[in-house]
């Protein structure tokens, strides 16, 4: 098991757009990255899907809506942001959040402990087991 993963309030699988999302409001109610979250994200270091995307994709929604909560998307809030520009302010969430992303590791399965409220993580690097 890498270290890291195992007693942590609550492990979020993905370093994406939604993965940042959890990780902020995590942060907004006085939980603390490495302490008491982590997140891991299958990806090499750094590379997130975003990076594998043809260049000239646009996101669907506008700046306005796709921005999270450490900072709005800089510029003009009605275009649609290029691939580069949110691997970029994914990046920049992430470091201002102050989580250092666990890459490398994907999720496997997920179990049910005790009386549902506990759920078991298995990964790549071996099973998270929860904090108590």
């Amino acid at each position: 098991m890498r270290a890291g993963l195992t007693h942590r309030r609550a492990i979020i699988v993905g370093a994406g757009q939604s993965g940042l999302a959890v990780a902020a409001a995590l942060s907004a109610e006085g939980l603390r990255p490495q302490h008491e979250f982590v997140v891991i994200d299958a990806a090499s270091t750094g590379q997130r899907s975003w990076s594998s995307r043809w260049h000239s994709m646009e996101l669907l929604s506008d700046a306005r809506h796709s921005a999270l909560s450490p900072r709005r998307l800089l510029g003009d809030q009605r275009r649609h942001p290029r691939v580069d520009e949110m691997a970029d302010y994914l990046s920049f969430v992430e470091a201002r959040l102050g989580v250092e992303t666990v890459w490398g590791v994907r999720a496997v399965g997920v179990e049910q402990r005790g009386n549902g409220s506990t759920l078991l993580l298995s990964t790549t690097a071996g099973r998270c087991r929860p904090a108590t």
